[in-house]
């Protein structure tokens, strides 16, 4: 299986994010941890990884930067809010 994803950025008119997609692209754009994230979420690491795979291959970017970067350009966030240590 391969991990390239295609460099072709985009949402398609017909695709919607889900509020748990929103949720997801909220907490990677905090800078949360994926063991923070899935806490959050109240899912397992596991889950929460393959959600966020789900998300990255469905918006066509290949990591969580791409991913804060398209959700800045699109306006799926306003801003990026990094939590408090």
């Amino acid at each position: 299986m391969s991990t390239k994803r295609s460099s072709s950025v985009g949402l398609d008119r017909n695709d919607r994010l889900s509020p748990l997609e929103l949720q997801i692209i909220a907490l990677v754009a905090a800078g949360f941890t994926r063991k923070e994230s899935a806490c959050r979420m109240g899912v397992s690491e596991h889950t929460f990884r393959h959600q966020l795979n789900n998300l990255l291959d469905k918006l066509r970017v290949s990591n969580r930067l791409e991913l804060v970067l398209f959700a800045l350009h699109h306006r799926l966030i306003e801003e990026v809010r990094v939590p408090p240590l």
